[in-house]
């Protein structure tokens, strides 16, 4: 480990932050490899499609971890890269506290579009996902009536084995792009009973 740290000059900086040199991001980079999912689904009931984009591979998330061991990555200075934290949560926004499956660790990600007005219909996550919105005005209704409306920038910690429904208030498609936490085998979402008119 410590010819490892020498190597990739991983040290922390004044600030407890952990850092690499040129090398160390490169490798780090080529351990987090991707590979491209084959699943693609297209819901014409609700106008509603599911890309999945990639599964990041175990191995290259150890990696990662590895690396950055500190509270935060601190990239090296250069006026050539810019990072904006785009969000943090312990809960899911119902205030449920966020638990990771047991298991093989697979991180998946999708591009998910609905046209305007379109809804994905009742379903639930098992696993926990984050979401970030890049275009357009996304509602999500729970059960008890509660309402989470979010828009372009904005991030939502996605409920889990809770009933919700996502439905495009505005007039142009919702994308969002959304990461799964889940374990190698297991479904991420699954269809759920259409709630009952007045149902609380």
């Amino acid at each position: 480990m410590l010819l490892f740290s020498n190597r990739y000059n991983i040290r922390k900086n004044a600030l407890g932050l952990t850092t690499m040199n040129n090398l160390g991001l490169r490798i780090f980079s080529s351990f987090c490899h991707l590979r491209k999912g084959t699943l693609r689904t297209n819901n014409a009931a609700y106008g509603v499609r599911h890309v999945v984009a990639h599964r990041v591979s175990a191995y290259g998330l150890a990696i990662g971890c590895l690396a950055t061991t500190g509270q935060a990555f601190s990239l090296e200075a250069d006026k050539a890269v810019r990072v904006t934290p785009l969000g943090a949560a312990q809960h899911t926004w119902d205030g449920a506290a966020i638990a990771y499956p047991t298991g093989m660790a697979e991180v998946t990600g999708m591009l998910i579009e609905l046209a305007p007005g379109a809804e994905t219909g009742w379903h639930e996550h098992g696993v926990p996902s984050f979401a970030y919105i890049l275009q357009g005005n996304l509602e999500i209704q729970l059960r008890d009536g509660r309402v989470n409306r979010v828009g372009p920038g904005q991030t939502v910690a996605e409920v889990v084995n809770t009933p919700h429904n996502g439905r495009n208030v505005g007039s142009e498609p919702v994308k969002l792009v959304v990461f799964y936490t889940g374990v190698t085998g297991a479904s991420l979402s699954k269809t759920a009973p259409m709630a009952k008119h007045g149902t609380d």
